[in-house]
């Protein structure tokens, strides 16, 4: 019999925000201060701007940001 397979990955709710925001690198460290998030992850993209960065809530809710492309 074959396992079932969940489309939600493991630690990850059913919607997760994808915010697209000027100042992501400053919006991570604000989720960090105010929320008590953790920080999974970043990647820093040229001239000090984020390509992709990850915080997770202590509820468990994982947020994505990024700077503008251009």
């Amino acid at each position: 019999m074959s396992k079932s397979v969940s489309s939600v990955p493991e630690g990850y709710h059913s919607v997760t925000p994808y915010l697209i925001i000027e100042g992501a690198s400053k919006a991570l460290d604000y989720y960090v201060k105010a929320f008590a998030a953790t920080e999974v992850m970043r990647m820093p993209g040229p001239g000090g701007r984020i390509g992709r960065n990850a915080s997770r809530s202590p509820l468990r809710s994982t947020t994505f940001s990024s700077n503008p492309a251009g």
